[in-house]
């Protein structure tokens, strides 16, 4: 069972979360939730993690000068109940929450499924308007293929 424990660090201004387990190496990592992490034994001091990120530090700008990148340039917002918003520059409001609708049981009367019908296809079959050699028809001279193209 491994025993893992998590602690925090500054360092320039920075937070550096520090996550310690029963393994041997010490890695870096940067993501957009957790930020700059640093991943060793429990024998990892908080020195020991700010200088691996000293020493790391052009790899940790290249990873979050990535994540700057990768981020929306327009974020998705949620409104809360009551917040003004505009539609083309006109002020609106969002609808008040509705509860959801109650489920429908099967024993409700609905309408009888029914299958789609095929939809027909072109020609003998084929796709793209490539034909298809059929196995059971001797095959075409390339001079009536020709032919029949021209009509």
């Amino acid at each position: 069972m491994t025993n893992k424990a998590t602690r925090t660090a500054s360092h320039g201004g920075v937070t550096i979360k520090i996550k310690t387990s029963d393994r041997t190496t010490t890695d870096l990592s940067v993501t957009p939730h957790e930020g700059i992490t640093v991943h060793g034994p429990h024998t990892l001091t908080d020195d020991d993690a700010r200088e691996l990120v000293t020493r790391r530090k052009y790899w940790v700008y290249r990873e979050l000068t990535k994540l700057c990148e990768q981020a929306p340039a327009n974020p998705t917002r949620t409104l809360r109940d009551g917040e003004q918003f505009t539609i083309l520059g006109i002020p609106a409001q969002p609808p008040p929450h509705r509860p959801p609708a109650p489920h429908r049981s099967r024993s409700s009367p609905q309408r009888p499924r029914t299958r789609p019908r095929p939809r027909p296809r072109s020609g003998n079959g084929s796709r793209l308007g490539q034909s298809t050699p059929n196995p059971h028809q001797p095959a075409r001279r390339r001079s009536q293929q020709m032919a029949e193209r021209e009509r």
